[in-house]
């Protein structure tokens, strides 16, 4: 594997020509091809020989000479060769950094040190020489060189970002992760508009224990140089990746001040924490565009945004308030009633009958309320949404053939795309409720591949659920009551699922289901705001099934009740470490690690802003 990684590197930098295409090399250097290929040192220098001094083929034999020579330990021969190489075919740096490797693998180092300086010191600092003596120090690893020869580079060109990127690479290969920061912040001060490669690299390069140190380095640029507001941008964009939407408020806020976008930044960052359902960090955000963007369509949409929040954080409450309810009704009634665009008055429409639907019990008007929608036309995307949501209150309805059409009627509209494959979904589980258990399973199995993240894993779960219990016995009985179960969730009677979890617990004492009831169970209780309950029976299924594929996220939820609700923010920290121990490969690791930093306080030793 070294040898194929040292002769790409060699076909990259060339020796002074172009390395040629194996077809167009004659037979001889072929053969000593094969030979360097099978580890055949001597019988590859023999072949080549002859080619070193050959005007055309030199560089070429020289490059599989030299690798010979390294790989069988004969250095001072490489550093002959890399000697006589350059002499007899001058203007190349590549022969005499050669020359400078092999010594310093004989241990003549301060003969070494004394050529690679002279080296250095004689680059022009011109940028294609910088990059080419560079380039020849990385190809023999010599990174501190080839850093001495960017840091150069920059002095003589005068301009301290220069070779950023370049510096950043290296310093990736070196493990040099603090380092390489720096480079990339260098780099983007001077190019503000690389903003979404550096990201890209960041993210490629930083491991999610390894993002804290970002922020410390952008704090401290931010505390120096506080009018760099691409400093701000990369915080913004830093706190999104960990979730930390109530953080990125103020600095999102802050640049949409200074750039003087009206609370358009603060709106998107706004509907991220909503697709993430962090529904607090949200109220704040859209009360701001409320106020920048007041009496324009942007002010609309955050409006529609809050009530679509606010509705969340009502349901989040144990035992919900069917007055509170009854206020955010009407106060989507008024909204409803002004004058509104059409993509936002079918969002309005949305979030107003799933309320009267599943908060109120007014199914019957909402439904007519979305029809009497759906009739008078809009923008397609949201009007496909619209009817995903019709085809829930036809299922809250049970009347199961109608939810089917509407959902079949989406996924036909949208094929290939996001919002089919959520209609996709739905009629999947329209199925699971009917008991059509075969046909709901390849449904699934599908849908593993959309191309959304949260789609794909939520098929994934229920394929699995299914599969793992579909014709486990000659009853189906069991999966049976697991999709009563599930369909009272749907409907949000917790109560009743309650009951049901209970009664199957029960009947299917030792059933291979006990996983799935146990946690079905514990959510319920904590939907209902009975916490202590739900941490026993979360306590349950790790003790019983703690090698099940539910473990992991039992003991994440287990941390979250002493949490939150607990009051004990160090058994909460103890559970966490007990997921990453215990369930390394759990998908869960990078959240308890973030919980955990959160309940130790880390942040920064510069501090917040």
């Amino acid at each position: 594997m070294k040898i194929v990684l040292f002769y790409a590197l060699m076909l990259l930098m060339g020796m002074g020509q172009p390395l040629r295409a194996q077809s167009l090399q004659p037979a001889e250097i072929q053969i000593g091809v094969q030979h360097f290929q099978k580890q055949e040192w001597e019988a590859c220098l023999r072949v080549l020989e002859p080619f070193l001094t050959h005007p055309e083929w030199y560089s070429t034999a020289y490059a599989y000479s030299y690798a010979c020579l390294l790989q069988g330990k004969a250095w001072e021969e490489a550093e002959k060769l890399a000697y006589r190489t350059g002499r007899r075919w001058k203007g190349s740096v590549h022969y005499e950094v050669d020359r400078g490797h092999a010594m310093r693998l004989r241990g003549r180092t301060e003969e070494a040190v004394r050529l690679f300086e002279g080296l250095v010191n004689q680059c022009s600092g011109e940028p294609n020489q910088v990059m080419i003596l560079a380039g020849a120090f990385r190809v023999r690893a010599e990174n501190e060189w080839a850093e001495k020869t960017y840091q150069r580079g920059r002095v003589m060109a005068g301009n301290p970002a220069a070779f950023a990127m370049e510096l950043a690479d290296l310093a990736y290969g070196s493990g040099q992760k603090a380092a390489m920061i720096e480079h990339y912040l260098d780099y983007l001060r001077s190019q503000p508009e690389a903003l979404e490669t550096v990201q890209y690299s960041l993210q490629q390069k930083l491991e999610a224990d390894e993002m804290d140190g970002l922020r410390t380095a952008l704090i401290r640029r931010l505390r120096q140089v506080p009018d760099e507001w691409i400093w701000g941008e990369l915080l913004v964009w830093y706190l999104v990746q960990q979730k930390d939407f109530t953080e990125a408020f103020p600095h999102a806020r802050a640049l949409d001040l200074r750039l003087r976008e009206k609370g358009r930044r603060v709106l998107n960052l706004a509907r991220v924490a909503i697709e993430n359902e962090d529904w607090k960090a949200c109220l704040p955000m859209l009360d701001y565009v409320g106020e920048q963007a007041a009496g324009t369509l942007m002010g609309l949409e955050a409006q529609t945004e809050k009530l679509r929040v606010c509705a969340q954080l009502l349901r989040a409450e144990p035992q919900s308030q069917r007055d509170s309810m009854t206020v955010l009704a009407q106060a989507y009634q008024a909204l409803l009633g002004q004058p509104q665009p059409s993509a936002n008055r079918l969002r309005i429409a949305s979030g107003y009958a799933e309320l009267l639907a599943f908060d109120l019990g007014r199914n019957e008007e909402a439904m007519d309320l979305l029809e009497q929608i759906i009739q008078q036309g809009g923008e397609s995307q949201a009007l496909g949404e619209v009817k995903l949501l019709l085809g829930d209150l036809y299922l809250l309805d049970e009347i199961y053939w109608e939810a089917a059409l509407v959902y079949g009627q989406v996924e036909r509209d949208f094929p290939n795309q996001p919002l089919g494959h959520q209609a996709k979904f739905r009629n999947a589980r329209l199925s699971f409720f009917e008991h059509e258990f075969a046909w709901s399973l390849a449904q699934f199995d599908v849908l593993k591949g959309s191309t959304t993240t949260r789609m794909a894993n939520d098929a994934m779960a229920w394929s699995i659920n299914i599969h793992d219990h579909y014709d486990l016995d000659t009853s189906t009985l069991p999966l049976q009551g697991l999709a009563l179960l599930d369909r009272l969730v749907f409907r949000r009677e917790y109560e009743r699922a309650l009951a049901i979890s209970d009664s199957l617990l029960d009947t299917l004492r030792g059933h291979a289901l006990g996983d799935d009831l146990y946690m079905r169970r514990a959510s319920l209780l904590e939907r209902l705001g009975r916490y202590a309950e739900a941490d026993t029976a979360y306590g349950s299924v790790l003790a019983n099934f703690g090698d099940e594929v539910w473990a992991d996220d039992a003991c994440l939820r287990r941390g979250g009740l002493w949490e939150t609700h607990l009051g004990d923010a160090q058994r909460a920290r103890d559970l966490y470490e007990k997921l990453m121990l215990k369930y390394p490969d759990s998908a869960f690791v990078p959240e308890a690690r973030k919980r955990i930093r959160k309940i130790r306080g880390d942040r920064s030793p510069e501090g917040s802003l």
